[in-house]
């Protein structure tokens, strides 16, 4: 997998790795899990919340992907040049559930979007 695909997939894992989960990478990872599952608040404060917390773990992506590219050879289209939108909705037939779509331009100058459910 290369370029916007493995972006793509670099995002989901940062997004839904619990943060502190690896033990010889404490700091990779998200907090959407524990800001957001199980947490008794409105629909808006989720909403808010989980994007918070996708902003933070994009923002450490990017520390990592600067990091890296000191050291190595990194694509453009592989690295994160600025967080677009991050759309958190809830699903009308079932609350509980949670489309999230977030956006990212590259430094290759394209836009990379996933979208992925979560289940609050």
């Amino acid at each position: 997998v290369r370029e916007g695909d493995k972006l793509g997939q670099d995002i989901i894992k940062a997004i839904l790795t619990p943060l502190g989960s690896n033990p010889f990478h404490r700091w990779y990872g998200g907090t959407i899990s524990a800001r957001t599952i199980g947490q008794m608040l409105a629909p808006e404060q989720i909403a808010a919340e989980a994007e918070r917390a996708i902003q933070d773990t994009l923002s450490i992506l990017m520390a990592l992907q600067k990091s890296q590219a000191r050291e190595q050879y990194v694509s453009p289209g592989e690295t994160i040049a600025a967080i677009g939108p991050i759309d958190v909705i809830q699903n009308n037939s079932d609350p509980r559930q949670w489309q999230i779509t977030v956006s990212v331009y590259t430094h290759a100058q394209t836009v990379v979007q996933e979208t992925f459910g979560l289940v609050i």
